[in-house]
């Protein structure tokens, strides 16, 4: 294994090829913890053939993250986010620059303004009443609230791009298009050996990238739908919200 560059912070000492990551383990944000308390809340961990430097502390997050943050705008970019150039175009995955701030700029006018906010409000308040509704139905029962929050999150936007909730399980109407794209998130989000090792990317060794383009082709093709039925409301004269 190469010897880490006298500029980067101390880390723990690595295999051959594999580097760190065997010493993440199945839970690596505790196991990174557990390296932090032992080395520095800065320090440099090898995954494969990438070179990752760990923030564990509040302190280091500020520095990072407020005072250089201009150093370290860019952000590295999933190979499951690149299918169909989403990367390019997506103002989650656009790296920092001049096209990045363009879209900061329309957003913060078109979608987070005072007034936009004030118009969804109803929106907001009706997720959260029916996450409420939800927690008390399953009273008794275990119940996700992880996934209960990322869903309900989610019913917000379709609700005001599309006024309708994709994750009601009450609607059956938007079940392709919910399971479609719990799909393409789920595989996005497996551990990907291309990650690591990039001379692995064109093999596809899990078949990350072909799956999750398959899911989003399909996923366009239904929101498309949804978008046409909205354009041809409004040329027929009815009142959205």
């Amino acid at each position: 294994m190469k010897k880490r560059s006298e500029y980067l912070p101390p880390g723990p000492p690595g295999w051959p090829i594999v580097g760190n990551l065997l010493q993440l383990g199945k839970n690596p944000n505790e196991s990174m913890w557990a390296l932090s308390q032992k080395y520095d809340p800065l320090m440099t961990l090898s995954l494969g053939m990438k070179t990752a430097v760990v923030v564990s502390s509040s302190e280091m997050a500020k520095e990072i993250f407020k005072t250089h943050d201009k150093n370290f705008a860019g952000q590295l970019v999933l190979e499951a986010v690149k299918v169909l150039s989403h990367h390019k175009s997506s103002i989650v995955f656009a790296q920092y620059g001049d096209y990045w701030r363009k879209l900061r700029r329309i957003a913060t006018t078109e979608l987070f303004s005072t007034s936009r906010l004030q118009s969804l409000q109803h929106l907001r308040r009706d997720q959260v009443s029916d996450m409420i509704r939800m927690v008390f139905e399953k009273r008794g029962q275990c119940l996700n609230i992880a996934h209960l929050v990322f869903y309900e999150g989610l019913n917000l936007m379709s609700s005001a791009i599309f006024s309708k909730n994709f994750f009601d399980p009450n609607n059956p109407d938007p079940a392709e298009l919910r399971n479609t794209f719990t799909k393409s998130l789920r595989l996005a989000g497996i551990p990907n050996l291309a990650e690591f090792y990039p001379f692995l990317r064109f093999l596809d060794p899990q078949g990350v990238s072909r799956g999750v383009t398959v899911h989003n082709k399909r996923l366009h093709k239904l929101l498309d739908v949804f978008i046409q039925d909205r354009l041809a409301a409004r040329r027929r004269g009815v009142d959205l919200p």
